[in-house]
């Protein structure tokens, strides 16, 4: 994803957990458990990370940003709604079937890298 050496901060900006919750064996680490604790913890970090965070936007092409932004927004309408279908994994299997297709016609529009 063209992230270079900052992948870990990557990883922890796509999950908003912390890089040590990423690579735990322990998978339930990814789930909230104090949703104050967290909000703090994730307002240190940004506040921390700020620099760091904006150049890594600057990086990323314009497609992955509005990925990233609708997997924000439906992670928000989740959480308010108290679904439990988790959207962002329905749109991640989407995006995944649509690269396929492409990727079988030969369109590949999903592609960001160089060939």
């Amino acid at each position: 994803m063209n992230s270079g050496p900052a992948y870990t901060l990557l990883a922890a900006m796509l999950t908003m957990r912390p890089w040590d919750d990423v690579v735990s064996d322990d998978v339930t680490s990814l789930k909230s458990k104090n949703e104050k604790a967290d909000a703090v913890m994730l307002r240190s970090y940004a506040k921390k990370y700020f620099n760091e965070i904006t150049v890594m936007l600057g990086m990323l092409p314009s497609e992955l940003l509005l990925l990233l932004k609708t997997n924000d927004c439906l992670r928000h309408i989740d959480k308010q709604l108290g679904t439990p279908v988790n959207s962002a994994t329905v749109v991640g299997a989407t995006i995944a079937e649509v690269g396929f297709w492409e990727d079988i016609e030969g369109k590949n529009i999903l592609h960001w890298g160089p060939a």
